[in-house]
């Protein structure tokens, strides 16, 4: 007699997994696992909000997710979506030409929705995504903590060196590897043009999933801006990012159409990492260094500062 399961979402509502639906495919790049699961006609389009999930914001502007379905056995496995597999009892249309399944009692008569055989067997596909998902009383006030793909990448910063830093070597320096040498009639000169140095430099790229809400003009304001406080850094092991240290430089959105109907949206935030902090220049003296600069007169210096963690409120 097979077990009757709960959706467990915001409907709760009630099905039957048929056992000869069960598929999974193990990979290099992940595990992804196929349940069929049987519900009665009139709960169809309920269960699959349930399974899939949805967010919405509050008045106050709180955002508000209902999570999708983890997989009853497999920890950390979430539904990503319903696809129709077959029905059980009998179609027919209403008198608006709408598909539906008749629902039927054991001697062909007209039951009430939910008592007869109108069933229909969706396969739902778990997967382990890349980004933690989390209900609203698990979350510390913070969306960092739910629906954010974080990105790392590494490269290196071009800082330019004023001419006459430095000068040319010793005559007949070939340098290393060999190369020409270096004559007499430059050799020991101040070198008058200007070059670059190079330093280690990281981009960080957060992409926010599936945010009913987009805040454009907060948004903009904060772009060129570089953080006013410490910021997020636990997934990536470390402390929080240090003040100053993080320029948000590049914005980019993706308008989406959800299972339910409602438009969302996928943000993605550039932050560019210095870790002597943006409001420090690479002084041209001979030591090398970075030093904090201020305004000569009464403007606002280098860079404008903001909260990086309002970026991710819709408040």
């Amino acid at each position: 007699m097979p077990v009757q399961l709960t959706t467990g979402g915001y409907y709760n509502v009630p099905y039957f997994e048929e056992p000869e639906g069960w598929r999974e495919r193990w990979s290099t790049d992940g595990l992804e696992m196929v349940r069929a699961c049987r519900v009665q006609w009139y709960n169809a389009k309920k269960f699959v909000m349930d399974v899939v999930g949805w967010p919405s914001v509050f008045p106050d502007g709180t955002l508000h997710r209902e999570v999708p379905c983890e997989h009853p056995y497999e920890q950390d496995m979430y539904a990503v979506s319903a696809e129709l597999r077959r029905l059980v009892g009998t179609p027919s249309q209403d008198a608006l030409g709408r598909f539906t399944v008749e629902e039927r009692g054991a001697d062909g008569s007209a039951v009430d929705p939910g008592s007869g055989t109108g069933w229909v067997v969706y396969d739902v596909t778990y997967k382990r995504l890349d980004y933690s998902i989390k209900a609203d009383d698990e979350t510390e006030g913070s969306e960092l903590s739910r629906y954010v793909v974080r990105d790392p990448r590494f490269g290196v910063d071009a800082l330019p060196v004023p001419g006459q830093t430095l000068k040319w070597g010793a005559v007949g320096d070939v340098g290393q590897p060999a190369g020409i040498a270096i004559p007499a009639t430059i050799a020991g000169s101040a070198i008058p043009q200007p070059t670059d140095r190079l330093f280690p430099m990281a981009t960080y790229i957060y992409t926010w999933k599936e945010v009913p809400g987009l805040k454009q003009g907060k948004l903009l304001a904060a772009l060129g801006r570089i953080n006013d406080a410490p910021f997020d850094g636990k997934d990536y092991h470390i402390d929080p990012f240090p003040a100053e240290t993080l320029l948000f430089n590049q914005l980019e959105v993706r308008r989406i159409k959800h299972a339910t109907n409602a438009i969302l949206w996928e943000i993605q935030f550039q932050f560019l990492y210095r870790a002597t902090g943006w409001r420090k220049i690479l002084s041209p003296g001979p030591d090398g260094n970075f030093y904090k600069t201020v305004p000569n007169t009464t403007g606002p210096g280098l860079y404008g500062t903001t909260s990086f963690d309002l970026l991710f409120d819709l408040s």
